[in-house]
């Protein structure tokens, strides 16, 4: 299912949970519509890009106590940065993924 905007998809209901990963500056503003809801959400990091926003997102999770987590992208830890560096250098030759 597609929908046009996100008040649209929560208000279709049964939905087991909500993941948001859109652009970090809107990741305070889709969490503010869904903590209301007390659908479980999954919240990619940064959870806010300005300590307004982050403020307002605490007000918001003390209000209505909702299941949330907060993703740990290991993107940006020493190991995956370094295994990236071995592969961008070529040194283990060209990697590529098989699709099935």
């Amino acid at each position: 299912m597609f929908f046009d905007t996100p008040e649209a998809m929560i208000a279709a209901g049964k939905l087991d949970g909500i993941l948001i990963g859109t652009r970090c500056s809107l990741h305070t503003e889709m969490a503010l519509k869904v903590l209301p809801t007390g659908i479980p959400l999954y919240l990619e990091k940064p959870v806010a890009t300005s300590y307004e926003d982050l403020m307002r997102l605490k007000e918001a999770n003390d209000a209505y106590q909702s299941e949330v987590v907060v993703s740990f992208p290991l993107r940006n830890t020493p190991m995956v940065q370094m295994a990236k560096e071995i592969i961008d250098s070529g040194k283990i030759g060209t990697v590529s993924m098989c699709k099935r």
